[in-house]
């Protein structure tokens, strides 16, 4: 049952077997040996199907070399085009180093300039410094002289007491008709008299007073040489700070040292800005020449394999002709 459709099958065309049997009996159909399993590579072919076959072979032998011959200039074209286009950029960034160099030598410049900036820094921190010191000085210059000018006037009056009391003394031992010890006179109408509500000094006091005033002399002196150095010390100051405001703005290209700070900032940062866009530009460069080395080596391989693929295809042609005559031969 289960072959019931299969036996049909082969019922319905018995006649075909007939039509093979009869083609063989009236010699259309050659006898061959075969182990009746029919299939292509069991079949024996003759010497003009193995020339046919061999046609064929180098046939599809010579339609696959064209089309990896075109496949691979087409590859090449691409990789001379793009070689081309990256030896453009290495051209475009050729000036790369000297412009980095350009840069670096800025930089140079922009770290010296901040040196004597912080130079003209400190000198100005210096002179308020010193100038705080000469006003310290210079009051205490306004003291000293007060002082001494007060320890004077102290002197003067206890040295005029004393000189009045020594006058008393004289005036006292005068006597009417006899010779002044001081001025020889005989005459003495008015003689000095002491006030008894007067303090009088003695000697030793004056000469105390003396020497505290002389004390003070000496002290608003030295306080008048120091202010005197510092003011020296201070204007020396100055004036290396306006040579060194004048010259940094000049070479900032400015007017007013005053925007010294702010214009300088501007200028560092636009040479650091420089310098990174051509450190960027250097590192573009390499890579672009690296890349185009990579290409061109990539073209000659390319190159070689093309000249052996159409070496190879010549050589395909001749054998191709040659199969073609073998089958026009048979």
């Amino acid at each position: 049952a289960e072959v019931t459709d299969d036996v049909e099958f082969a019922k319905a065309r018995r006649e075909f077997t007939e039509t093979f049997e009869r083609a063989r009996e009236e010699g259309r159909l050659p006898l061959r040996v075969t182990h009746n399993d029919t299939k292509c590579n069991n079949v024996l072919f003759d010497r003009k199907t193995k020339a046919e076959e061999e046609k064929d072979k180098k046939t599809r032998e010579h339609d696959a070399l064209c089309k990896r011959i075109s496949e691979q200039e087409e590859v090449l074209c691409g990789l001379k085009e793009d070689y081309a286009n990256s030896q453009n950029r290495v051209e475009t960034y050729s000036d790369a180093q000297g412009k980095k160099a350009k840069a670096e030598a800025e930089l140079a410049k922009v770290a010296i300039l901040e040196e004597r900036i912080h130079q003209l820094e400190e000198l100005q921190k210096d002179l308020t410094s010193k100038q705080t010191k000469l006003s310290k000085k210079q009051k205490e210059l306004i003291k000293a002289n007060a002082e001494y000018q007060e320890k004077t006037a102290y002197y003067e009056k206890q040295n005029t007491l004393f000189l009045s009391e020594q006058a008393g003394i004289l005036a006292r031992e005068l006597i009417e008709g006899e010779p002044c010890k001081v001025c020889g006179s005989k005459v003495h109408p008015m003689p000095y008299r002491l006030s008894d509500e007067l303090v009088i000094p003695t000697q030793k006091d004056v000469e105390a007073a003396k020497a505290d005033s002389m004390q003070w002399n000496e002290n608003r002196q030295q306080r008048s040489l120091e202010a005197g150095e510092l003011k020296t010390i201070i204007e020396k100051i100055q004036e290396q700070i306006d040579v060194e405001c004048t010259q940094i703005c000049e070479q900032l290209g400015i007017q007013e040292s005053a925007v010294i700070g702010e214009t300088f900032d501007g200028y560092k940062r636009k040479a650091q800005e420089e310098d990174r866009s051509c450190a960027e530009q250097l590192e573009l460069l390499e890579t672009e020449k690296q890349r185009a080395k990579e290409l061109s080596e990539r073209i000659g391989q390319q190159e070689t394999q093309l000249e052996e693929s159409k070496k190879k295809l010549l050589d395909v042609k001749a054998e191709l002709s040659g199969a073609v005559a073998a089958v026009q031969e048979i």
